[in-house]
């Protein structure tokens, strides 16, 4: 796996593809940030339940400020800061979580400009994560929540709307803001 685009563009990604974690397809990462690209330089990007760590380089290798990075599987986090060095990725520009996705969100202290939730598909973890945090108020007017699902699943919250959805065969990316 390699960054697509930006100051990191083609810089080789690790990644375990196991039971519990899956790598966002290089077809997915071009059209989410193909879509929002004209909005990511400056914007602070949470990339939660990272696993490699993929999506968040790909968010800091075309203009993103910071990123924060969460995952609660240390080998995931490993894995991350493997590819963080491999970048040579300014310290100041991320902040590596490891912890459960909850209390990683207690952590976070500045309102989030794109919110990646990519989570075990059959999980409840969406609406879990989008309400704590709108609790928390990391999340603006402005705020863009992308999540990653399994094309069967229809995802619908209360807090939020739907403004795009987008399908890449057994994947589609699901774009919505604040209600």
């Amino acid at each position: 796996m390699k960054i697509i685009a930006g100051f990191y563009k083609n810089k080789n990604l690790i990644f375990v593809s196991n039971f519990t974690t899956r790598p966002t397809a290089n077809i997915v990462r071009e059209g989410l940030f193909s879509k929002i690209q004209f909005h990511i330089t400056d914007s602070v990007f949470l990339d939660l339940f990272s696993g490699s760590g993929s999506i968040g380089i790909e968010a800091l290798s075309r203009g993103a400020k910071k990123v924060y990075f969460v995952d609660h599987d240390k080998k995931n986090i490993e894995i991350i800061k493997k590819n963080i060095e491999n970048c040579k990725i300014n310290k100041n520009n991320y902040e590596i979580i490891n912890n459960d996705y909850c209390k990683a969100i207690d952590q976070i202290n500045e309102q989030l400009d794109f919110v990646f939730i990519d989570p075990p598909y059959q999980s409840n973890l969406y609406e879990i994560s989008i309400e704590k945090l709108i609790k928390n108020n990391l999340l603006t007017n402005e705020s863009i929540i992308i999540c990653e699902h399994d094309t069967k699943r229809q995802l619908n919250f209360e807090t939020l709307n739907l403004i795009s959805t987008k399908k890449y065969g057994s994947r589609t990316l699901s774009y919505f803001v604040k209600k």
